[in-house]
């Protein structure tokens, strides 16, 4: 039997540092899903025998919003995770030619009010770059209230939010001179012109900033990822808004971070 490799399948759509690998859909390790993806970072969920891959989404759907990831690779060389498989980590050539190795990312597989969507958030293992903390569960949010963020001139932060925004028109993250605007209206949240959650009003965000970069992680899980370059600044500062109503911030914590060198 001859040893040379044959092809067995194709698929179109794909240019460079092509992946297909499994995830467990909403952490169920007996409804595994495929994914295939290219160096743009747009994906089909599908199944795969060893031999075809059979897509189960209609149009290929963005990893990133933003233009400032791209050859993605991913890696589970892990301990296992919650459904019993190693952790499937990605980590991407972060804008272009000049630019930088993202944060690494770990990918999950979710249900979602938008379908079948590929998550992600910041590895675990930032926890480790921790130097200080600050939870303010609970806080109520007024508008035209002191900023609550006032003592934290750290410059590199790990922000968790969990906000109802039912009775707020928009919450505001001024993060050294970057504001990051997500309005809440009667179809749900939107955070630019393209990520938008519809049918809820708790908002989850993640915010990791670095000298160089701010990812932002919008929606449960992750939902929707934006990463992007950010010019280094002396302004370290971080405030948080809210306007046209009161808005309770269920989950509220702000961890400063060390370099990794």
């Amino acid at each position: 039997m001859s040893s040379r490799a044959r092809k067995t399948s194709s698929i179109k759509g794909f240019h460079e540092c092509p992946e297909l690998f499994p995830l467990a859909l909403d952490g169920d390790p007996e409804n595994r899903k495929w994914i295939m993806y290219g160096a743009k970072g747009r994906y089909h969920i599908g199944s795969f025998d060893g031999k075809t891959f059979e897509l189960e989404t209609k149009s290929q759907t963005p990893m990133f919003y933003g233009d400032k990831c791209y050859a993605s690779q991913t890696f589970n060389n892990t301990e296992k995770g919650a459904d019993g498989q190693p952790r499937r980590i990605q980590i991407s050539w972060q804008g272009g030619r000049l630019g930088q190795i993202s944060l690494p990312n770990e990918l999950t597989l979710h249900s979602t009010p938008l379908g079948m969507l590929v998550c992600q958030l910041p590895a675990r293992e930032i926890q480790n770059l921790y130097t200080r903390s600050e939870t303010l569960d609970g806080l109520v949010l007024e508008p035209g209230a002191a900023n609550p963020l006032e003592k934290m001139k750290g410059g590199l932060y790990d922000i968790d939010l969990e906000v109802d925004l039912s009775q707020a028109k928009q919450l505001t993250l001024n993060i050294r001179g970057n504001r990051l605007v997500v309005n809440a209206t009667k179809n749900g949240l939107s955070l630019g012109n393209q990520m938008k959650i519809p049918g809820t009003k708790k908002l989850h965000l993640r915010v990791v900033v670095d000298n160089t970069s701010q990812d932002t992680f919008f929606g449960e899980h992750g939902l929707f990822y934006s990463p992007s370059m950010i010019k280094p600044s002396d302004d370290k500062t971080i405030s948080i808004e809210v306007t046209g109503g009161n808005a309770v911030a269920t989950k509220f914590r702000i961890h400063q971070l060390k370099s990794i060198w």
